[in-house]
């Protein structure tokens, strides 16, 4: 009587886990980030006699609960929204440029200086054309110090709009090394473990939103990350390197310190490659 107990009694605690582990599901249907989980059950075996003999069990137990998320599909997501980014970032500045040169009217007011250019050519004695030309090139010379203001503040904007993207990558590169830390002291099989791969590939998401990165994954599920499609190292175990940005010579460049020295960043995709771009426009 003990032993069915025992064994009724395991059967409860392992599915109300499994129920608790359903719950979650419905629960996070619309959580970002958040991946369905299953419990794994198994049976308790007794040992056996003497004799070799097989004994019944001793009931059923939670073996683990494992996520259903798939390391491929997420790696491909990852590539597909780091393309996104870098295609948004970069018609942003292009629109900005493209405001600033033609906002003002430049190349209208060239044709008009030009256009009076030629009538003062043709009788430079009249008063009326020589009027219209110094109109005309007061104008132009306006639009010149109005559009460069434009590009001025357009650049002026990209630089802190890329300051701000290295700022979140390393912050989220530290999160990252933190929770490999977290994964390196957690027991497999766990629902602890489950969160923590959960945000594990959120803040992956949100890194490959700002640079195309590349993941690969131990045992524990700790990420070493490199950016820009195998280039510098930015998280490793719990360890996180320091993006830094610098405009030189109207030329923009991004580097990569800590884990492995000091490696220039070319990056190929998200919010920093679509500043690239705008940049060398």
């Amino acid at each position: 009587m003990t032993d069915m107990l025992s064994i009724g009694a395991s059967g409860v605690r392992a599915y109300q886990t499994a129920l608790t582990t359903t719950s979650e599901n419905i629960a996070n249907a619309g959580t970002a980030g958040y991946s369905r989980r299953v419990a794994s059950t198994r049976e308790v075996a007794a040992p056996g006699d003497a004799s070799g003999r097989t004994l019944n069990g001793l009931g059923v137990t939670v073996s683990g609960v494992t996520r259903t998320g798939s390391d491929l599909r997420n790696a491909e997501v990852r590539a597909a929204g780091s393309d996104l980014a870098r295609s948004e970032a970069g018609i942003v500045w292009l629109d900005r440029i493209e405001s600033a040169l033609t906002g003002n009217k430049l190349d209208e007011r060239m044709t008009a200086f030009f256009n009076a250019a030629t009538a003062l050519a043709a009788d430079p004695s009249a008063s009326a054309p020589r009027a219209t030309f110094l109109q005309a090139a007061a104008t132009l010379a306006h639009s010149f110090t109005a559009t460069a203001s434009a590009i001025d503040g357009a650049t002026a904007d990209l630089d802190g709009t890329a300051e701000a993207a290295v700022a979140d990558l390393n912050t989220l590169s530290a999160s990252l090394a933190k929770v490999n830390a977290s994964l390196g002291r957690t027991a497999q099989g766990g629902s602890a473990q489950a969160a923590l791969l959960d945000e594990r590939d959120r803040l992956l998401d949100s890194m490959a939103a700002l640079t195309d990165v590349s993941a690969s994954f131990d045992t524990a599920g700790r990420a070493t990350v490199r950016a820009g499609g195998g280039g510098p190292l930015l998280v490793q175990a719990d360890q996180a390197a320091t993006a830094t940005y610098a405009r030189s010579e109207g030329a923009v460049s991004f580097a990569v310190y800590g884990i492995e020295g000091s490696q220039a960043l070319t990056p190929g995709g998200g919010a920093l490659a679509g500043v690239a771009e705008g940049a060398a426009r």
